[in-house]
């Protein structure tokens, strides 16, 4: 017999496997011993090839940060074309990638991985946000739906409890560390420290008293956990206007702060990259700065039209027309009042908010198709 198994375990020896003594007694093993020792072999093999793919995508992911370092000084200091051209190479390559080394959830044509030009006809006539009351899911559906036309309802929080029972001590024993709504986070679910120091959203809700009274603090987060979905919408309805056809997301997103901070301007882009290295939540943390320097968005994972409801305080929200339709659209500001719902498609407005009240800020919105 020879000491070389044969068929698809030959890239590995007995002899890396068994000592000077069990070689010679290599020609006397049993058929059971045999093939217990051929599922050893079998197990070195794989071992070898999964440590040899995940020094592969190691060596990837540095190679992926450089290009993208490349990309943003041709940016900055010669050709946004070249470097627009340069991202969408960085796509496809990105795109080509073997599924063990990275998660690629985008369409098959690559430029759309990042936000595409729109059709400025869904701002070329609009003026102002509209505020309407008593309206109609049909009417609704008709006017404002699908068009990207921005619009405030003044009574949709009519019988919500949600106005009287959300406040931060009250999502901070929702999320407390032994709950299954941290628990349960993962990549899918997102956290947006804005311009505080918090890391999490754990650290977030479990500010002092002291740092919640002294200085400023804006923070959201979606929700991923089902349980916690049931306890936030027993205080909260589906908005009655919405098309009866239309359907909700399950992922809540709540925001929450303090007067003087918000969102910064950003536009949503559905699109996710999302890549398997040695520390996946520092890689998309600079995804997402490359593409907000680069291409000045940030990257959320959201691609409906949503809406967002002010249960508590209120927000100054400003709407920029992306760039493309700059010279046929106007940039428009509204005030949502505690009460209020906002209806905007945030993959084609640009958009900003800021907290006005002395009361803290509480905002939980969806999407819907």
């Amino acid at each position: 017999m020879s000491n070389q198994p044969s068929g698809t375990d030959s890239a590995f020896y007995v002899k890396d496997l068994l000592n000077k003594d069990q070689l010679k007694q290599w020609a006397n093993l049993s058929r059971r011993n045999l093939l217990d020792l051929l599922d050893s072999i079998r197990l070195k093999r794989k071992s070898g090839a999964a440590n040899q793919r995940s020094t592969l995508a190691r060596v990837d992911c540095k190679s992926i940060l450089a290009l993208m370092a490349f990309l943003l000084v041709i940016q900055a200091h010669y050709s946004p074309f070249i470097g627009r051209s340069g991202s969408a190479l960085l796509s496809a390559f990105l795109a080509g990638r073997d599924n063990d080394q990275c998660i690629i959830s985008m369409p098959v044509d690559t430029k759309n991985v990042f936000r595409p030009p729109v059709d400025c006809d869904f701002c070329r006539d609009v003026h102002q946000v509209d505020i309407v009351q008593h309206v109609s899911p049909e009417e609704f559906e008709s006017t404002y739906a699908y068009s990207g036309r921005p619009v405030i309802v003044k009574d949709a929080l009519a019988n919500w409890t949600a106005v009287d029972v959300f406040s931060y001590e009250f999502f901070s024993e929702l999320y407390t560390k032994e709950s299954n709504a941290l628990a349960s986070r993962s990549h899918r679910c997102q956290f947006f420290p804005y311009k505080t120091e918090f890391r999490s959203l754990e650290e977030a809700l479990t500010m002092s008293e002291d740092r919640q009274s002294n200085q400023p603090w804006y923070f959201g987060w979606s929700n991923c956990d089902s349980q916690t979905a049931d306890v936030l919408r027993r205080h909260y309805s589906r908005p009655y206007f919405l098309p009866e056809r239309s359907e909700s997301s399950r992922t809540d997103w709540i925001f929450m702060g303090t007067a003087g901070l918000g969102a910064h301007m950003h536009v949503r882009v559905s699109n996710r990259l999302l890549c398997k290295c040695s520390s996946r939540s520092r890689f998309n943390l600079m995804l997402n700065r490359y593409s907000r320097l680069v291409l000045g968005t940030k990257v959320d994972h959201v691609s409906l039209p949503s809406w967002q409801a002010q249960c508590r305080g209120k927000k100054v929200w400003s709407l920029e027309p992306p760039p493309e339709c700059h010279y046929q659209c106007q940039s428009m500001e509204v005030t949502v009042e505690a009460g209020d719902t906002i209806v905007l498609d945030t993959n084609i407005w640009y958009h900003k908010t800021n907290v006005v009240s002395e009361e803290v800020s509480i905002t939980i919105g969806s999407e819907y198709d």
